[in-house]
């Protein structure tokens, strides 16, 4: 037998998997797996045969006293008795209930004294009786006394799909009489010789509701489940009070579970609320006393996957401000400021212009230092992007356009190419050689940066690799190559930061905002650091983003445990072909 319960608080540290521990407590309950200790410390009870046959005569007495209908005879199952205690018996559930059978759709009335139960009063976290109709006086006249709900009647929705399976039993209520409409099935046990409550459990179960939803029949608009279906399916009996204490240890397991997740829910929140707090300390003035104050706690508070994405967030809005490097700055006090850089790169663009390397644009406006959105180290600069690049603009479409792509030749690059972390070569084309020298404004060449300008993916960039070959792009991406080639890692970093995206969504154009001009994109400020502490900040994030993706792999691998620990417990007791007493 596997032993599952001493896992419950492992599962439930993660509210999501509260919905299968109750799904799976309720599969190992009606396979005796919850009651073992419970059949030793009771050795001498009857076992369920004897109950069967004491229904078996208690229904043949009804029959023949005319109180219930004869039931037509079912086909036999097939009863794997070594998948249930040896105490316990397999049945159909006819055999176990005087009545089995779909509601009727009666005339509705705005008001009457008796509701009529739909599907949409049975869910599975209760029971909504506000949410019945009446039915008018004259179609109550047609009904038979056995069609009005007793109490602890199983009421099964049997149609619809989303809705069809449903079970709850039906509680008292203020009516005197309450009826079921077409589409809810209802379930009446012999409720002095089977508990209603294990009857629920059984219909709930995992098992039950796949054996029944794969045996539901009609369209995708109205499912059905037959009553013949609900008649025959193979019913696990146990011994009364087997089934009753079955019953108050599912009832305990389940409120553990509630509570479990309850307190879970709870943490999480306060966890959140801490996450927040901390990584808005870390933006702030003191951000290398928050930042040591949180780094202890990373596999603590960052185990969520969205945890971890602000925690990406985080960084880099701390890497394009200069508060990952305030410690490098004080051991390096003598580093050439980034004003010394940008006159540099200058002095280059106006040598590449004179060459005809490059066209000569229209001198940029300075940087006012009242618009800019934070301050940065003394030694930095800000500066436009169109101060650091020789090239920064738009591809194009071949001729012909997607008739142009060829199964071989030179790549491609459209937006579902680009990503932050690389390029994606699903789904790649390729254009003649022919066509890209024609193309020759749009070549892609090693250390460029790609930048998705339309489109849902807009802000999505890419740096090329140092040992790459040749491509061209599509007009949805732009090519920023910069006169300083060693800029290019800070500057990529610089463009997947939130600071960067927000602007990139702030300056789009047009009617649907979805496309972001070249002469947008050239005005971009940049708060520029010296070269070598770039350096110094893109060896320091690869590192920080190294962690997160540790982090991640561990909440996924959990995930994949949590997930692969539950499907297997499941899949163990659904093909088990043996009886482990202990």
């Amino acid at each position: 037998m596997i032993h599952l319960l001493k896992y419950f608080k492992t599962l439930s540290l993660r509210p999501e998997n509260a919905k299968e521990i109750r799904a799976l407590i309720l599969e190992l309950a009606i396979r005796g797996r919850l009651t073992e200790e419970w059949r030793r410390e009771n050795p001498d009870v009857e076992p369920a045969s004897v109950l069967l046959e004491r229904i078996r005569e208690e229904k043949a007495r009804l029959v023949k006293e005319k109180v219930i209908k004869k039931e037509r005879s079912i086909p036999e199952i097939a009863n794997d008795l070594s998948k249930i205690p040896s105490t316990w018996d397999h049945c159909q559930l006819i055999e176990i209930c005087s009545y089995i059978q779909r509601g009727k759709s009666p005339k509705y009335a705005e008001v009457s004294p008796v509701p009529v139960i739909s599907q949409k009063c049975v869910q599975w976290y209760g029971f909504e009786l506000d949410r019945a109709r009446f039915i008018t006086e004259e179609s109550l006249e047609k009904y038979a006394d056995e069609r009005f709900l007793q109490v602890d009647d199983l009421l099964w929705n049997s149609t619809g799909d989303g809705t069809v399976g449903r079970t709850i039993l039906f509680p008292e209520t203020d009516y005197e009489k309450v009826v079921a409409d077409s589409h809810v099935t209802v379930v009446r046990p012999f409720k002095e010789l089977i508990s209603p409550n294990y009857l629920w459990l059984f219909t709930a179960a995992p098992s039950t509701q796949i054996n029944v939803l794969g045996k539901v029949s009609g369209s995708t608009k109205q499912t059905e489940l037959g009553t013949g279906t609900v008649k025959a399916l193979a019913f696990p009996l146990p011994p009364l009070p087997e089934q009753k204490a079955i019953v108050a240890t599912v009832n305990r397991l389940l409120a553990e579970v509630d509570e479990l997740e309850q307190q879970t829910t709870r943490f999480q929140a306060l966890r959140q609320d801490y996450v927040t707090a901390s990584l808005r300390a870390l933006t702030g003035e003191d951000s290398s006393g928050a930042w040591a104050a949180l780094r202890p706690y990373f596999q603590a508070f960052f185990d969520q996957q969205n945890g971890v994405d602000r925690l990406r967030e985080a960084v880099l809005e701390l890497a394009v401000q200069g508060k990952l490097t305030a410690r490098w700055r004080e051991e390096n006090p003598e580093v050439e400021p980034a004003s010394v850089l940008l006159e540099r790169i200058k002095e280059e663009k106006e040598r590449l212009v004179r060459e005809k390397v490059i066209r000569k644009d229209k001198k940029l406006p300075e940087v006012d230092l009242e618009e800019v959105p934070f301050a940065v180290p003394d030694s930095w600069e800000w500066c436009r992007m169109g101060n650091l690049a020789k090239k920064l603009g738009a591809g194009s479409t071949p001729l012909g356009g997607k008739t142009a792509y060829s199964q071989t030749g030179i790549k491609f690059f459209r937006s579902q190419n680009i990503y932050n972390w690389g390029l994606k070569m699903d789904g790649i084309v390729f254009i003649t050689p022919e066509i890209h020298r024609k193309m020759k404004n749009t070549h892609v060449r090693p250390k460029d940066i790609l930048l998705n300008i339309t489109g849902g993916s807009i802000g999505r960039s890419t740096l090329i690799s140092d040992d790459f070959d040749t491509a061209n792009v599509s007009q949805h991406v732009a090519i920023v190559r910069m006169i300083e080639l060693e800029c290019r890692q800070y500057i990529h970093k610089l463009v997947t930061s939130n600071y960067f995206q927000s602007i990139i969504m702030d300056v789009q154009v047009g009617v649907s905002r979805e496309g972001l001009s070249m002469g947008k994109l050239k005005l971009f400020k940049v708060p520029l650091p010296p070269l070598s502490e770039q350096r110094a900040i893109v060896k320091i994030v690869d590192e920080l983003m190294a962690l997160c993706d540790q982090l991640q792999e561990r909440i996924e691998h959990r995930e994949d445990v949590g997930a692969d620990f539950l499907r297997a417990s499941v899949r163990e007791l659904l093909v088990a072909t043996e009886n482990k007493e202990a």
